[in-house]
């Protein structure tokens, strides 16, 4: 039985799915249709669509007036980067890809 990380996140990702490209689709659909690692993957294009988290697709969708310390998380169908504002300057601290998430 999958946990109920499994469950929030995939209705999570399934409301992602109907606001942005309109599917009816649902939680259980989700997780029975695609892998773990690509539910993730999803969650993270979630939060830059609902702009929480502070995820973003772009650079262009960053707020111009970071704060020092500040973190961002840019997504891409590729990677996933972290950045932080220290110094006047974005720094990447690190990267990941969908496959950090294989069950």
């Amino acid at each position: 039985m999958r946990g109920i990380t499994h469950k929030e996140t995939s209705e999570y990702v399934a409301q992602y799915y109907r606001d942005r490209y309109g599917l009816i689709t649902n939680g259980e659909e989700v997780l029975s249709k695609y892998p773990w690692h690509e539910i993730v993957w999803e969650k993270f294009f979630a939060y830059a669509f609902y702009k929480v988290r502070n995820y973003f697709e772009s650079w262009d969708d960053v707020p111009n007036d970071p704060t020092e310390g500040m973190y961002v998380n840019i997504i891409s169908y590729e990677v996933l980067n972290q950045y932080q504002y220290r110094g006047g300057h974005w720094r990447n601290i690190g990267s990941a890809t969908a496959s950090c998430w294989k069950e």
